[in-house]
C-alpha cells in the first residue's frame, strides 16, 4: 500500500517510500548504505507514517565526496517528497560510519542517529590492507602514510559537534563482537559528555 520511487542523483541510486498514511510533519529516515538489509525498523516506521528513504553511498566511507553528494540528495528529497527538513539519519555498519560523518557535517539537518553495529573507527574495520582499506583510501584522497592511528575522520572525532546540537543517538551493538569494541568505546565517550555537561 506504499509508493516507492526509485531515480539517480549524480549517477547514484535513490529511493523514497511514501507511507500510505504520512505522519504530520513528514518525518522521515533515511539509510545512506544497504536498504532492505535486516530492515525492520524501516518497516515499523512505515507503518507508524514515516517516509523511508536511501541513497547509495555505501562504498564511499563517508568520505568528504560522499557527505557533499548527499547534501544534494537531502536537498533534492526535502523539495520533491516535501520531506522534513530534519532526518533521522539509519547508519547500518559501515553505514553507520556515513552517519555520524553527515551529523557531523549538517547537523542542523539531523532529528536522532539511529546507527547499528556502526562502523567507527577505519582502522580497526576494514584495517589496513585488503580491498576495502584500499578503497576507503581512494575515496578519502589519501595515501596509507597519511592515516595515523587518531585518524580524525573516525566516529570519536565527530563526537563534539553532535553533543553539541543535542542530537539523540540510539546505538545498538553486540558486545560479543570484537570489532563491535570500538563502537562501545564511542558510546561509553558520548556518555562522559552527558556526565559533564
Amino acid at each position: 500500500g506504499c509508493a516507492r520511487y526509485d531515480y539517480q542523483i549524480q549517477g547514484r541510486d535513490a529511493i523514497v517510500v511514501v507511507p500510505a498514511n504520512p505522519a504530520p510533519g513528514n518525518p522521515w529516515i533515511w539509510r545512506p548504505a544497504f536498504f532492505n538489509a535486516f530492515p525492520s525498523v524501516d518497516k515499523a516506521l512505515l507503518k507508524e507514517g514515516w517516509h523511508i528513504a536511501y541513497y547509495d553511498v555505501t562504498h564511499c566511507y563517508g568520505s568528504p565526496e560522499s557527505v557533499r553528494l548527499g547534501h544534494e540528495f537531502y536537498e533534492d528529497a526535502v523539495a520533491r517528497f516535501g520531506l522534513n527538513e530534519k532526518v533521522t539519519v539509519e547508519g547500518f555498519s559501515r553505514g553507520g560510519f556515513y552517519a555520524f560523518a553527515w551529523a557531523e557535517t549538517y547537523p542542523e539537518t539531523v532529528a536522532s542517529l539511529y546507527v547499528d553495529a556502526p562502523v567507527c573507527d577505519m582502522l580497526l574495520w576494514p584495517g589496513r590492507g585488503g580491498k576495502l582499506w584500499l578503497d576507503f583510501l581512494k575515496n578519502w584522497k589519501l595515501e596509507d602514510k597519511d592515516v595515523p592511528d587518531d585518524f580524525i575522520g573516525n566516529a570519536i572525532h565527530r563526537i563534539d559537534t553532535i553533543v553539541r546540537y543535542g542530537i539523540p543517538i540510539m546505538g545498538v551493538c553486540g558486545g560479543a563482537d570484537e570489532v563491535e569494541k570500538d563502537v562501545l568505546h564511542v558510546f561509553a565517550h558520548i556518555a562522559g559528555f552527558g556526565e559533564g555537561g
